[in-house]
């Protein structure tokens, strides 16, 4: 469990106070404006982000917007920390492009959260006007709502950080192998009525395809755990049953749920998976597990078309509850100025740790 104490927040003001150094990328930028790419670079070099999974940077300025996702468990003030490296890191790189760097924690929906830091803010603490820990406080992780802004490749608008968070889980699941083309068009009349300044709210159909979203998300999660083993139950402390036991089991507990989705997404196999599924009770009744497991199996690859993979795999290259053997793993090397110009490292240490 980890130890916060007013000693360890006076440590970090006076290594603050002492390695505060000015950013190396400002002399090499001059008065070109950095681009978005640039900027994202600046932040993996400094290693802004200890506890973030992924970086995307929205705008150049004066207002930037950075999107990331936090590591499973990252407290708050872990949060606020990195948001304030994140800050630091850009606005001192770059002088004269930023005001006001939003920080703004991907969790996949309407519980995501953002922070603002400006210039101001990071100039006072940079001269010792505030204290690290006046700074914590005033800092205030803010959930997504309802008329937040961010600049943004989305329409400008109500539930803009919503939309944006949307757009790139869309793009995930399309990176997953995911046939996204129905939730994209459900996303592209969603912005079209915010361009059309139309007068009914977005709020209901954003909500919606949050819900399918996390559905779709939940359905792909599940498909992994199957394919290694995981997420079947009754099979603990027993010898692995034969693969059309698997099928059926794993077919009587996602069959009802998968049509639902074929049904709502509008899918072209619905028909055929609907006389499939006929198909396969007839045949359950008559106990023809193998056949029934065949037509599982053609059943998944049919369903696969709509919703990019297939729903009843179980097949797997590691035996069941065994996935595949981690690597070294380990730290990457510093960067070339740490942390020690703003937030030094030995502050997270010092809080894990304790005085």
């Amino acid at each position: 469990m980890r130890i916060r104490t007013t000693v360890a927040i006076i440590s970090f003001l006076v290594c603050s106070a002492v390695f505060f150094e000015p950013p190396s990328q400002g002399a090499d930028s001059g008065s070109r404006k950095l681009s978005t790419s640039e900027l994202r670079a600046i932040i993996i070099q400094d290693r802004a982000l200890a506890s973030a999974q992924d970086v995307e940077v929205v705008g150049t300025g004066p207002q930037v917007t950075v999107m990331t996702a936090p590591a499973p468990g990252t407290a708050e003030k872990d949060l606020k920390i990195d948001a304030m490296f994140v800050a630091r890191s850009l606005i001192e790189a770059v002088p004269g492009q930023i005001e006001a760097v939003k920080v703004l924690y991907n969790t996949h929906g309407r519980d995501a959260r953002f922070v603002i830091i400006n210039k101001l803010t990071v100039d006072r603490f940079g001269s010792g006007k505030i204290s690290a820990e006046d700074l914590l406080a005033s800092l205030s992780l803010e959930t997504v709502g309802r008329d937040g802004q961010a600049e943004s490749r989305v329409a400008p608008g109500p539930l803009m950080e919503r939309r944006l968070l949307i757009s790139r889980r869309i793009e995930e699941l399309k990176n997953a192998g995911t046939d996204v083309r129905h939730y994209q068009e459900l996303f592209d009349a969603i912005e079209a009525q915010v361009r059309g300044k139309q007068p009914s709210n977005p709020e209901k159909s954003v909500a919606a395809l949050e819900t399918r979203l996390s559905e779709q998300e939940e359905d792909l999660a599940q498909a992994r755990r199957t394919a290694q083993g995981k997420g079947v139950p009754g099979i603990k402390k027993a010898e692995a049953p034969k693969e059309s036991m698997l099928l059926l089991r794993v077919y009587s507990m996602r069959a009802p749920e998968i049509m639902r989705r074929l049904s709502r997404g509008q899918s072209p196999d619905l028909a055929a998976c609907t006389s499939l599924g006929t198909e396969i009770d007839k045949l359950l009744k008559g106990g023809k597990t193998d056949e029934a497991a065949a037509k599982i199996k053609e059943f998944s690859r049919l369903a696969s078309r709509s919703l990019g993979y297939e729903p009843f795999n179980v097949t797997s290259r590691h035996p069941p509850g065994k996935p595949p053997k981690a690597g070294k793993g380990g730290q990457p090397p510093p960067g070339p100025r740490g942390q020690n110009a703003f937030f030094p490292r030995n502050f997270r240490d010092n809080e894990q740790n304790g005085p």
